[in-house]
């Protein structure tokens, strides 16, 4: 099939989103009758961000628009599409004759789907994944129908197979984390988690010049979930983007509230790596900013070597558009990644921080200290701000400054704090936002 233009961009934008077919799946399970089978097949589209990158995003926009047509072409007019992502579709399909059905459905999916597709001289074969769930045989509620699709897709991504039915996968992985994806989607929806902040200082001034928000869930009863498990559950399950756009809320309504008190002091939030496939990324920060009136140079984001590593040519385009729009970017757990000196030079970041497995041990190991030594030299070679993370003493600060290292936040400054706590901690610490002289100087 060949075309110029973007197929059906106006019935693809009507689509339903995730909320919309979460509501229709709720009506059809409710309104289904004894031996009826609703099902539900989630769909994926595996390549978009590398045709993206290597055809245009053109190209990627209209082939969106084209699974969503094929998708269209093969429903019956009781069944329902809806987009629940970027990259995703799911199709309900109410009052079917038997638990097979939605399975044989995916299968038509997937012969219609991946013919070749040409655009304007270019050909493309899509590459999609299937996850099939049905009710009553998976789940009886529209919530756990479409939770089991997704497992089932992510099983269907990660096996590399096009199609897989919930009832094959390995549940014993998935089901302990259903209460607690669950709750923690609730968390995001009503604003139950919290965000903490860490303090960073310039060595050279002792001045506080930014602070890292991080953020914190304890659930209902009083379980508090690390960060690094709730991040790895967020990315699993599509729930990244809610999780970062609450954190730029908050983040920023704090920056926004301090600025009186903390003129010019900076907050960063830490951006997954999966977000910077998002196209809209650049606009969603932006909207950020202006809801709250602050000048995007408040405003750091930050990015770890190895997610940028791992991507890199994306992720040069997405941080590119970010730095257009005057953000702080800063390249997170330095020295953990790998080739990244073949592309530093390319990456348009501000900030490098230095990983703390580094910084721990530089006093009393000397390839810890070179490495450190190495990385601050790097940094001023390329005019970038250096900052070292988790140092835990005095000793080490001292250290660090006389090394050239250009900030420092760790423990030895303050462990992360509530916003309401930031006031007393910094009227009663050495380090200040404008004025006095510095910590290291002092002594």
């Amino acid at each position: 099939m060949e075309t110029n233009s973007t197929p059906h961009r106006d019935a693809l934008d009507r689509l339903a989103d995730r909320d919309g077919c979460r509501q229709a799946l709720d009506a059809c399970v409710s309104g289904s009758h004894e031996g009826e089978v609703v099902g539900l097949v989630a769909i994926k589209l595996e390549q978009l961000r590398d045709i993206n990158l290597e055809l245009g995003y053109d190209v990627g926009d209209a082939l969106i628009a084209e699974i969503a047509s094929r998708l269209h072409s093969c429903l019956r007019p009781t069944d329902i599409l809806a987009r629940t992502g970027s990259t995703e579709f799911a199709v309900i399909l109410p009052a079917l004759a038997g638990t097979g059905v939605p399975l044989l459905a995916a299968q038509k999916f997937l012969r219609r789907c991946t013919e070749s597709f040409k655009f304007n001289a270019r050909r493309v074969k899509p590459s999609l994944s299937f996850g099939v769930s049905a009710c009553p045989e998976d789940a009886t509620t529209a919530e756990l129908l479409l939770h089991h699709a997704d497992v089932a897709l992510r099983q269907a991504c990660r096996s590399g197979r096009e199609i897989v039915a919930y009832g094959e996968c390995e549940r014993s992985e998935d089901q302990p984390n259903i209460q607690l994806e669950r709750a923690f989607e609730a968390a995001i929806d009503q604003s139950e988690l919290v965000l903490h902040f860490q303090p960073k200082i310039d060595l050279h001034t002792g001045f506080v010049i930014g602070l890292e928000a991080l953020s914190r869930w304890t659930t209902d009863d009083g379980q508090s979930v690390p960060p690094d498990r709730f991040i790895k559950l967020a990315e699993r399950n599509g729930l990244i983007l809610p999780l970062t756009l609450w954190s730029f809320d908050a983040a920023l309504r704090e920056c926004q509230s301090w600025q009186s008190t903390l003129p010019g002091v900076s907050v960063a939030v830490n951006l997954s790596a999966t977000l910077l496939a998002e196209p809209e990324l650049t606009d969603l920060v932006s909207q950020a900013l202006n809801l709250w009136e602050l000048p995007a140079e408040l405003l750091t984001l930050e990015i770890t070597e190895s997610a940028v590593m791992s991507h890199v040519e994306s992720s040069l385009d997405a941080l590119q558009r970010l730095s257009e729009l005057g953000v702080r970017l800063s390249l997170d757990d330095f020295g953990t990644g790998y080739s990244s000196l073949a592309y530093l030079k390319k990456l348009p970041v501000d900030e490098l921080k230095i990983d703390r497995v580094f910084v721990d041990d530089m006093l009393s190991t000397d390839e810890d200290r070179c490495i450190v030594q190495a990385v601050v030299d790097l940094a001023q070679n390329f005019g970038l701000t250096v900052v070292a993370e988790g140092p835990e003493d005095e000793e080490t600060i001292v250290a660090l400054t006389l090394m050239g290292c250009t900030q420092a936040q760790g423990y030895v400054v303050a462990r992360p704090m509530p916003a309401e706590a930031i006031a007393g901690w910094l009227e009663a610490s050495p380090w200040k936002v404008s004025t006095g002289l510095s910590k290291v100087a002092s002594k």
